[in-house]
Order: structure tokens, then sequence, then C-alpha cells
């Protein structure tokens, strides 16, 4: 008598059922751990944006700059958050997110080290350049459906 199927000794069988479509593009090898890190940039830099933006946004001593400014770092911290998302799931419009997202807060860090927050602004800089730099890789434009 033939021992059934998934009991010790049988061999399994395994059925799947679906596919996600993140899961049917190439990916580079590795993209999925290094989204998580860059995910961890959005994770970190969203918090501080959202705190700057809504400080600057109440007023200040340059007035209508500053609240323009902190209306910008509040959207920035929101796209950099939905880029993640995008990121994780290999979704194609995450590239190009990606690349507005973390060139505003480059500038907004560049802005930042003129007025005087060097040390504040240089890990959000080296944050966006890193990303940047990533998204523009081969292997991971391939993975969002860019040509490399």
């Amino acid at each position: 008598m033939a021992p059934e199927p998934g009991v010790y000794g049988a061999p399994e069988r395994t059925v799947k059922l679906s596919t996600s479509p993140a899961e049917r593009l190439p990916s580079p090898t590795g993209t999925r751990g290094e989204t998580v890190v860059l995910g961890a940039g959005p994770g970190v830099e969203c918090p501080r944006t959202l705190a700057q933006g809504a400080g600057a946004a109440s007023g200040g001593a340059l007035g209508g700059l500053v609240s323009v400014l902190g209306i910008v770092a509040i959207v920035q911290g929101v796209l950099a958050l939905a880029f993640a998302y995008g990121a994780w799931t290999l979704k194609p419009w995450a590239w190009t997110l990606g690349i507005v997202a973390f060139g505003i807060s480059l500038v907004l860090a560049v802005l930042g080290m003129i007025n005087g927050d060097f040390s504040g602004q240089i890990i959000s800089a080296v944050i966006a350049v890193a990303i940047l730099y990533y998204l523009f890789t081969p292997p991971v434009k391939a993975a969002f459906g860019r040509p490399a």
C-alpha cells in the first residue's frame, strides 16, 4: 500500500495558487533586502521631515518662504513613504517617484546646510545621494522595467 501524500516518506506536492506581479518581474540579486535598507531612509527621514515641516509651516523669521519649504518637506516625506511601498513591491512607477522624492530631499538638505544646520542635514544628503545612485544602477533600473 502506497503512503498518502504528505505523510512521512511520501513525496510532497506543493501548488502555487498565485503569483504577485513583483514575483514575475526580473529582479537583481538582493533587491528585496536592499529595498528594506532603502525603506529605512523614508522611515528615518519622514518623522523628522514631517516635524520640521510642521514647525516651519507655523511661521518663523522668514515667514512665507519658511512656510513654503515646510510644506515641501511634508510633501517630500509623503512621497518617500509612497516610494518605500512601491520599491518593496517593485512597481514601475516607484523608480520615478524615488528620483523625485530623493531629489527633493537632497535639495532640502542642501538648503538646510546653507541655513547653518550642517550636522543635521548631512545625514539626509548622504541618504538621498546613496538612494539616487542606487536607483540609477542598471540592475535596479531593469527591476523597475527601465532600460539599463
